[in-house]
């Protein structure tokens, strides 16, 4: 069973306040090797993002708020 471990950081916006982003890595969790090409999502909604070939994510466009990705 292969376990990751997602690093999420939240940055909003100073400039428009109403829109904001999340950015993280997702990683192997025995490893710490980056996960390419996985899909993170916002639960309950259709947005998201895949992982670059470093792990890294980032969902833009977002109202300021607490997500579950």
């Amino acid at each position: 069973m292969l376990r990751i471990f997602i690093a999420l950081i939240g940055s909003y916006s100073l400039v428009f306040c109403s829109a904001g982003s999340i950015t993280g890595r997702v990683v192997d969790e025995t490893t710490q090797e980056a996960l390419p090409q996985v899909n993170v999502v916002i639960r309950e909604t259709t947005r998201g993002a895949a992982t670059d070939e470093e792990g890294y994510f980032r969902i833009e466009g977002l109202d300021p708020g607490v997500y579950n990705v």
